[in-house]
């Protein structure tokens, strides 16, 4: 369960807002059923992951809320309940987000067609990929490596940091828009949206990865971090 502390609140509501369109009206928060005696919605639930959801969907998802939600959703009921449908589950749509590594750099798409697999990046981003949401599905695909065996999902995530690690910048901080051709990244650093999952996940990656190399070298930065951050001072202005 520590691959997904931060997203098994499962709310899964398999919609996750933005998949709506997947899973219609259902909301289940399947995990919440497996640890309180609401069996008979947790019955209902299974029957309708087993017989109703489908991700064969002709929908733009987010490869980043759809990893940390609905993939990681899914593999948290799993380990819970033991039931093999939402492993079965949570691979179909695994896979069909994994097109969206598929770029000369190994840095994803964040935006990909379900039922078609057509990935491609906001148009408001130019083209580039979001550090963010490019860098922080690791957890999710290697639980995925861990419970199926098959290797691709762990290296196709790694492969996104791999990319970074051939343009990392001396402090360790990454700009928040990465080419998915080049690895090359460029723009605003910060540790607030667009760009602080990447750091929350690091040490989580490493963890869950059993210590991999590919995130080895963002450890050394780490120390480096609080140096960096304003004081409180710096804020006082934004609070008047």
């Amino acid at each position: 369960m520590s691959h997904l502390e931060g997203s098994i609140y499962i709310d899964v509501k398999l919609t996750l807002c933005l998949v709506r369109r997947i899973t219609q009206s259902i909301t289940p928060r399947l995990r919440a059923y497996y640890i309180t005696p609401l069996f008979r919605r947790l019955v209902r639930c299974n029957r309708w992951v087993a017989n109703t959801l489908d991700f064969n969907k002709t929908y733009d998802a987010s490869v980043f809320e759809t990893t940390i939600r609905v993939v990681g959703g899914l593999l948290s009921t799993y380990d819970l309940s033991g039931d093999n449908i939402f492993l079965e589950k949570a691979r179909d749509i695994a896979d069909r987000l994994l097109p969206a590594w598929d770029t000369p750099s190994g840095i994803p798409y964040n935006i990909i067609n379900l039922a078609r697999g057509n990935a491609h990046n906001p148009g408001w981003t130019g083209g580039d990929s979001i550090l963010a949401d490019s860098e922080t599905e690791q957890l999710e695909f290697i639980a995925l490596l861990q419970r199926t065996g098959d290797p691709k999902y762990q290296e196709k995530v790694e492969k996104a940091i791999v990319a970074l690690n051939k343009t990392f910048p001396a402090d360790g901080l990454v700009p928040i828009y990465v080419n998915p051709n080049d690895g090359t990244a460029y723009g605003t650093i910060t540790f607030g949206a667009m760009g602080d999952s990447f750091y929350e996940y690091l040490l989580k990656a490493w963890i869950q990865g059993n210590k991999t190399s590919s995130v080895k070298p963002y450890r050394f930065f780490v120390p480096t971090l609080p140096y960096r951050i304003r004081p409180p001072f710096a804020f006082i202005n934004l609070a008047l």
